[in-house]
């Protein structure tokens, strides 16, 4: 059976990753986006009740009027009617709970219609990654298909989705998203608090806030760097044994950002019988770029 030489894999890999980038760039405008809409509640709230721009924790914290609560209520009511938000088990939890109780402060409205928008992310985030990981699963394959003699059939995208929500190392990939919005609100409402707290004005709360989001799209980005490898990693497993493969060989990318596990592992052969992905397949740490291609013993 005729192989392709490595340079064939390496320039469909370095094609995969110059995608990748454009769709992490993506997530970047989505996070910016998502900033200023956030950054126009929060500005809002200081020009109903700040005091020359600064608001102490005991205004944040006063009741909200019979009106406010009334109207801040029956959004309460339709948000859980409507149901866009069922996937985020966790704030569906939350409103069940707020909707039942007699009083709301300022702040913990704020905080829940930020949540709302934290959850619209991590959902338009959830789907984005997912369709890129699907792409990067039916991209994969087919480079393999176009140079193999061995006809197999392309894998469905119910099974790519099967795939991608795969437990690795003990989570799975959606769970993961949306742990990272729980994760995400404690971090923006301890920024509010630490700023109420110490009396900083919208201006010093808003520098606070692209700094949390910045922390956060980061680790978006690399969440989909290092699933991207995975799902790389498992398609290029099935579709070379599909066309007959036995072995293959681990390549890493050699530069200054290498790390000692892929310096280690560079070069070396390995039975597929043997692989195991995140041990001597890509990803072997976060945000892993390296790769693996077929090798005739």
């Amino acid at each position: 059976m005729p192989i392709p030489n490595a340079s064939y894999w390496l320039r469909e890999h370095n094609k995969l990753h110059k995608r990748i980038d454009l769709d992490a760039d993506a997530l970047d405008a989505l996070y910016r986006a998502k900033l200023r809409q956030i950054n126009k509640q929060i500005e809002a709230f200081y020009a109903k009740y700040a005091v020359d721009n600064i608001i102490t924790v005991e205004q944040a914290k006063t009741m909200l009027t019979p009106r406010e609560f009334s109207i801040f209520n029956n959004k309460l009511k339709y948000w859980i009617k409507d149901g866009s938000y069922s996937n985020d088990l966790s704030f569906m939890a939350s409103l069940d709970r707020m909707v039942g109780v007699s009083k709301i402060d300022r702040l913990q409205r704020l905080e829940t219609e930020i949540t709302a928008n934290l959850s619209e992310l991590k959902q338009t985030q959830l789907i984005s990654m997912e369709d890129s990981l699907i792409k990067t699963y039916e991209e994969t394959e087919n480079a393999v298909i176009n140079v193999s003699d061995v006809e197999f059939k392309q894998t469905s995208e119910y099974k790519i989705r099967v795939v991608i929500n795969t437990e690795f190392q003990g989570r799975r990939f959606s769970p993961r998203v949306w742990s990272e919005r729980s994760h995400m609100t404690t971090k923006v409402k301890k920024t509010l608090m630490d700023n109420f707290v110490s009396g900083n004005n919208w201006n010093e709360l808003n520098t606070d806030l692209k700094r949390t989001f910045g922390v956060s799209d980061y680790e978006a980005r690399r969440l989909l760097v290092t699933e991207t490898a995975r799902i790389n990693s498992v398609a290029k497993e099935s579709s070379f044994i599909n066309a007959g493969y036995e072995y293959y060989q681990y390549i890493s990318v050699d530069d200054d950002r290498t790390t000692d596990i892929c310096n280690n592992l560079d070069d070396k052969v390995f039975r597929f019988s043997e692989m195991v992905v995140g041990v001597n397949a890509p990803p072997t740490h976060v945000y892993c770029r390296s790769t693996i291609v077929p090798y005739m013993a």
